[in-house]
Protein backbone atom coordinates (compact mmCIF):
# COMPACT_ATOMS: atom_id res chain seq x y z
CA UNK A 1 0.00 0.00 0.00
CA UNK A 2 2.85 2.36 0.80
CA UNK A 3 4.32 2.13 -2.70
CA UNK A 4 0.91 2.67 -4.30
CA UNK A 5 0.15 5.64 -2.06
CA UNK A 6 3.51 7.31 -2.77
CA UNK A 7 3.26 6.59 -6.52
CA UNK A 8 -0.09 8.40 -6.61
CA UNK A 9 1.42 11.38 -4.76
CA UNK A 10 -0.50 10.85 -1.52
CA UNK A 11 2.29 11.79 0.88
CA UNK A 12 1.67 11.58 4.59
CA UNK A 13 5.20 12.36 5.76
CA UNK A 14 7.50 15.14 4.55
CA UNK A 15 10.26 12.99 3.04
CA UNK A 16 8.62 9.82 1.71
CA UNK A 17 11.36 8.92 -0.81
CA UNK A 18 14.09 8.14 1.75
CA UNK A 19 11.57 6.24 3.87
CA UNK A 20 10.51 4.25 0.80
CA UNK A 21 14.09 3.15 0.19
CA UNK A 22 14.66 1.95 3.73
CA UNK A 23 11.26 0.27 3.94
CA UNK A 24 11.80 -1.94 0.89
CA UNK A 25 15.56 -2.36 0.88
CA UNK A 26 15.37 -5.33 3.27
CA UNK A 27 12.88 -7.02 0.94
CA UNK A 28 15.14 -6.35 -2.03
CA UNK A 29 18.13 -7.81 -0.16
CA UNK A 30 16.21 -10.95 0.86
CA UNK A 31 14.91 -11.28 -2.71
CA UNK A 32 18.48 -11.06 -3.99
CA UNK A 33 19.50 -14.12 -1.96
CA UNK A 34 16.33 -16.06 -2.76
CA UNK A 35 16.60 -15.44 -6.50
CA UNK A 36 20.33 -16.13 -6.57
CA UNK A 37 19.59 -19.55 -5.09
CA UNK A 38 16.82 -20.11 -7.67
CA UNK A 39 19.22 -19.20 -10.49
CA UNK A 40 21.79 -21.68 -9.19
CA UNK A 41 19.16 -24.44 -9.09
CA UNK A 42 18.30 -23.61 -12.72
CA UNK A 43 21.98 -23.81 -13.63
CA UNK A 44 22.12 -27.23 -11.96
CA UNK A 45 19.17 -28.36 -14.05
CA UNK A 46 20.86 -27.18 -17.24
CA UNK A 47 24.40 -28.47 -16.55
CA UNK A 48 23.93 -32.18 -17.46
CA UNK A 49 22.95 -31.18 -20.99
CA UNK A 50 26.51 -30.02 -21.66
CA UNK A 51 27.81 -33.57 -21.24
CA UNK A 52 27.15 -36.43 -23.64
CA UNK A 53 26.22 -38.81 -20.80
CA UNK A 54 25.40 -36.27 -18.07
CA UNK A 55 21.61 -36.27 -18.33
CA UNK A 56 21.44 -39.97 -17.48
CA UNK A 57 23.70 -40.02 -14.43
CA UNK A 58 24.00 -36.54 -12.92
CA UNK A 59 21.95 -34.99 -10.11
CA UNK A 60 20.17 -32.00 -11.63
CA UNK A 61 17.29 -30.88 -9.41
CA UNK A 62 19.30 -28.80 -6.94
CA UNK A 63 22.64 -27.00 -7.04
CA UNK A 64 23.33 -28.28 -3.53
CA UNK A 65 22.76 -31.92 -4.54
CA UNK A 66 24.71 -31.45 -7.76
CA UNK A 67 27.64 -30.01 -5.82
CA UNK A 68 27.59 -33.11 -3.61
CA UNK A 69 27.44 -35.31 -6.74
CA UNK A 70 30.54 -33.65 -8.24
CA UNK A 71 32.39 -34.12 -4.93
CA UNK A 72 31.56 -37.86 -5.02
CA UNK A 73 32.43 -38.14 -8.73
CA UNK A 74 35.40 -35.76 -9.19
CA UNK A 75 36.86 -37.69 -12.12
CA UNK A 76 33.71 -36.97 -14.16
CA UNK A 77 34.96 -33.40 -14.74
CA UNK A 78 38.05 -32.54 -12.69
CA UNK A 79 38.30 -28.93 -13.85
CA UNK A 80 34.72 -28.02 -12.96
CA UNK A 81 34.79 -30.06 -9.74
CA UNK A 82 37.96 -28.34 -8.56
CA UNK A 83 36.45 -24.93 -9.29
CA UNK A 84 33.27 -25.83 -7.41
CA UNK A 85 35.13 -27.14 -4.37
CA UNK A 86 37.86 -24.49 -4.20
CA UNK A 87 36.02 -21.35 -5.31
CA UNK A 88 32.27 -21.88 -4.96
CA UNK A 89 31.43 -24.38 -2.22
CA UNK A 90 31.89 -22.15 0.86
CA UNK A 91 30.26 -19.19 -0.92
CA UNK A 92 27.29 -21.38 -1.80
CA UNK A 93 27.00 -22.81 1.73
CA UNK A 94 26.87 -19.26 3.13
CA UNK A 95 24.38 -18.13 0.47
CA UNK A 96 22.20 -21.17 1.15
CA UNK A 97 22.32 -20.44 4.87
CA UNK A 98 21.13 -16.85 4.40
CA UNK A 99 18.33 -17.92 2.08
CA UNK A 100 17.28 -20.88 4.23
CA UNK A 101 17.28 -18.77 7.40
CA UNK A 102 14.81 -16.37 5.80
CA UNK A 103 12.62 -19.04 4.23
CA UNK A 104 12.69 -21.88 6.77
CA UNK A 105 14.13 -20.73 10.10
CA UNK A 106 12.13 -17.61 10.97
CA UNK A 107 15.06 -15.24 10.57
CA UNK A 108 14.44 -11.86 9.05
CA UNK A 109 16.53 -9.05 7.64
CA UNK A 110 16.47 -5.50 8.84
CA UNK A 111 18.18 -2.56 7.19
CA UNK A 112 19.46 0.11 9.53
CA UNK A 113 21.03 3.33 8.30
CA UNK A 114 22.19 4.28 11.82
CA UNK A 115 21.76 7.97 11.05
CA UNK A 116 24.05 7.80 8.00
CA UNK A 117 23.63 7.11 4.29
CA UNK A 118 25.47 3.80 4.66
CA UNK A 119 23.04 0.94 5.17
CA UNK A 120 23.72 -2.09 7.34
CA UNK A 121 22.08 -5.45 6.92
CA UNK A 122 21.12 -6.98 10.25
CA UNK A 123 20.08 -10.62 10.25
CA UNK A 124 17.67 -11.11 13.12
CA UNK A 125 15.99 -13.98 14.92
CA UNK A 126 13.17 -12.56 16.97
CA UNK A 127 14.59 -9.36 18.40
CA UNK A 128 18.18 -10.68 18.61
CA UNK A 129 20.78 -9.54 16.08
CA UNK A 130 22.61 -12.61 14.73
CA UNK A 131 24.90 -10.77 12.29
CA UNK A 132 25.46 -7.26 10.99
CA UNK A 133 27.44 -6.03 7.99
CA UNK A 134 27.38 -3.19 5.46
CA UNK A 135 24.85 -3.87 2.69
CA UNK A 136 27.42 -3.25 -0.04
CA UNK A 137 29.69 -5.89 1.48
CA UNK A 138 26.85 -8.35 2.08
CA UNK A 139 25.35 -8.14 -1.38
CA UNK A 140 28.47 -7.11 -3.30
CA UNK A 141 30.59 -10.10 -2.32
CA UNK A 142 27.86 -12.56 -3.34
CA UNK A 143 27.20 -10.69 -6.57
CA UNK A 144 30.89 -10.58 -7.53
CA UNK A 145 31.39 -14.27 -6.80
CA UNK A 146 28.32 -15.11 -8.85
CA UNK A 147 29.74 -13.10 -11.78
CA UNK A 148 33.05 -14.99 -11.49
CA UNK A 149 31.17 -18.29 -11.36
CA UNK A 150 29.13 -17.26 -14.43
CA UNK A 151 32.26 -16.40 -16.39
CA UNK A 152 33.95 -19.68 -15.49
CA UNK A 153 30.80 -21.68 -16.19
CA UNK A 154 30.40 -20.06 -19.61
CA UNK A 155 34.06 -20.60 -20.47
CA UNK A 156 34.27 -24.25 -19.43
CA UNK A 157 31.01 -25.35 -21.04
CA UNK A 158 31.61 -23.32 -24.20
CA UNK A 159 34.85 -25.30 -24.61
CA UNK A 160 32.88 -28.54 -24.18
CA UNK A 161 30.35 -27.50 -26.83
CA UNK A 162 33.07 -26.50 -29.29
CA UNK A 163 34.93 -29.77 -28.66
CA UNK A 164 31.73 -31.62 -29.60
CA UNK A 165 31.34 -29.61 -32.82
CA UNK A 166 28.43 -27.43 -31.78
CA UNK A 167 29.98 -24.27 -33.23
CA UNK A 168 28.79 -25.58 -36.61
CA UNK A 169 25.18 -25.66 -35.40
CA UNK A 170 23.10 -22.88 -37.07
CA UNK A 171 21.82 -21.58 -33.71
CA UNK A 172 25.25 -21.44 -32.10
CA UNK A 173 26.69 -17.95 -32.12
CA UNK A 174 30.17 -17.18 -30.88
CA UNK A 175 29.39 -13.48 -31.35
CA UNK A 176 26.43 -13.85 -29.00
CA UNK A 177 28.83 -15.19 -26.36
CA UNK A 178 31.14 -12.21 -26.93
CA UNK A 179 28.25 -9.75 -26.53
CA UNK A 180 27.13 -11.50 -23.34
CA UNK A 181 30.63 -11.38 -21.85
CA UNK A 182 30.92 -7.73 -22.79
CA UNK A 183 27.64 -6.97 -21.07
CA UNK A 184 28.78 -8.77 -17.88
CA UNK A 185 32.03 -6.79 -17.94
CA UNK A 186 30.03 -3.60 -18.46
CA UNK A 187 27.86 -4.41 -15.42
CA UNK A 188 30.93 -5.13 -13.30
CA UNK A 189 32.67 -1.92 -14.36
CA UNK A 190 29.51 0.15 -13.91
CA UNK A 191 29.11 -1.23 -10.41
CA UNK A 192 32.67 -0.25 -9.49
CA UNK A 193 32.44 3.36 -10.64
Amino acid sequence: MHRIRVNYGINILNDESSILDSLYLKIDVEDFFVWLRVILDLIAYMTPYFYEQGIDIMQRHSFNKQLDWYKKMPSFDMEYTNFLINDIEQWFVNLKSIRDDSIHHQFWAYVDFKGTKKGYLLRMKGNKTISEEPILKAVGSYYNTFIEFSKFYEEIFLKKLIARGYEKHPHFSGSMIAKYSTSINHLINAGNS
